[in-house]
C-alpha cells in the first residue's frame, strides 16, 4: 500500500515538473518567463529581447508613398522629412528621427544614406545623422541609390528610449521621385534590427 502511495506521489510530483517545464518554455504560442510576456511586453518597451517571439512592428503601406517634391513619414508620433527635387533628394532628421548614415568626410557637403541590403544591421553602433539633412541622391554626385530599392536604417525616440528600425525605399533618378514601401522597427527598445526583418 505504501509502495502505492509513493509511486502515485512520484508520478504526479513528476507530471507537475512537465507541465512547469512546458509553462516556462521560450514559445511564441505560450509565452512564458523567458521571454518576459511575449509580444506585449517586448512591444511596450518590456522583455530582454531574449526568447523566439517577434517584437517587430510593421507598416507596409497597401499603396506606396510616392514623393516627387515634398513629403513626411510619421513614425510613432516622430517625422521623417523627404524632400525631392531636380537632380536631388534628401531625407531630413529634424522631426525626431535619426536616420543611418556614412558622414562625409569633405565636412562641407551632407552626409549619405547609407544604402543597406537585406540582412544588414540596424543598431546602436550604427551612426547616424540627427537635427540635419542626408543626401538620398544627387545628380553627379552621391548617386549609390540611383534605380535602386533597399533600405535606410532610421533610429528614434519614444518614452525616452532609443529604438532601431528600417525605411524601405527606391530612388528613381530619371523623375528624381522617391517611393517609400513602408517600415518596421523593433519594438524592445535598444535590440538590433536587419533591414527587411519583419519577424
Amino acid at each position: 500500500m505504501k509502495k502505492n502511495i509513493f509511486r502515485m506521489m512520484a508520478m504526479a510530483i513528476l507530471a507537475m515538473g512537465m507541465t512547469l517545464a512546458s509553462c516556462t518554455k521560450d514559445d511564441p504560442a505560450t509565452p512564458g518567463n523567458n521571454n518576459n510576456g511575449g509580444n506585449n511586453g517586448g512591444n511596450n518597451g518590456g522583455g530582454n529581447g531574449g526568447g523566439t517571439t517577434s517584437t517587430i512592428v510593421v507598416n507596409n503601406f497597401n499603396s506606396p508613398m510616392v514623393i516627387n517634391s515634398e513629403g513626411s513619414l510619421s513614425i510613432e508620433g516622430n517625422e521623417l522629412m523627404i524632400a525631392a527635387y531636380s537632380g536631388t533628394a534628401l531625407l531630413e532628421a529634424y522631426g525626431g528621427v535619426g536616420i543611418l548614415s556614412t558622414p562625409d568626410a569633405s565636412g562641407y557637403d551632407y552626409d549619405k544614406v547609407t544604402y543597406l541590403n537585406e540582412g544588414d544591421q540596424i543598431g546602436a553602433s550604427s551612426h547616424f545623422t540627427q537635427d540635419g539633412s542626408v543626401d538620398l541622391y544627387s545628380e553627379g554626385g552621391y548617386t549609390t541609390w540611383a534605380n535602386k530599392t533597399g533600405y535606410a536604417g532610421i533610429t528614434f525616440k519614444k518614452a525616452g528610449q532609443t529604438y532601431y528600425g528600417w525605411v524601405k525605399l527606391k530612388m528613381d533618378a530619371a523623375t528624381t521621385t522617391v517611393t517609400i514601401y513602408g517600415y518596421a522597427y523593433e519594438g524592445t527598445a535598444g535590440k538590433t534590427i536587419k533591414a527587411g526583418a519583419t519577424k
